[in-house]
């Protein structure tokens, strides 16, 4: 079980270094995550990656350490659930409260190399023709 003094520097030093803000109760993410990085680093648990982060930081083990704590996959409909509410939901009220102007944004925040904005593409694609004549972007 990961300390509580281990998850305020960790979750510090993650949240300094990228701005990822590990809230009370993500405890169990950040210890996950940190005993996978233990494993391929050969430390034996996170109370020795935490005594080596502490007080012989690299650059590199810094990396490793934000690292561990982003999703490091994409690909198409990657979490379904929010495409359905978007398909569902969001895009057909989005389209009732711009009925005049005949415009939609859509923002993708963190899409690493675009699946997740393709895939809203694709959804209005297939689901919405009506918007062929909108400004989608």
């Amino acid at each position: 079980m990961i300390k509580p003094d281990q998850f305020k520097f960790f979750s510090q030093l993650v949240k300094d270094s990228s701005g990822i803000a590990l809230t009370k109760g993500k405890e169990y993410l950040l210890e996950s995550r940190l005993n996978e990085l233990c494993k391929v680093l050969g430390l034996r648990d996170i109370d020795a990656l935490y005594q080596q982060a502490k007080f012989k930081l690299t650059p590199r083990l810094k990396e490793q350490i934000v690292e561990a704590m982003t999703t490091n996959e994409t690909y198409f409909f990657r979490d379904q659930h929010p495409f359905d509410a978007l398909k569902n939901h969001i895009i057909k009220e989005l389209m009732a409260q711009n009925q005049a102007k005949k415009e939609l944004r859509f923002w993708s925040a963190a899409a690493s190399t675009g699946q997740e904005a393709y895939s809203i593409a694709m959804i209005i694609a297939e689901h919405f023709p009506q918007l062929a004549n909108w400004r989608v972007e």
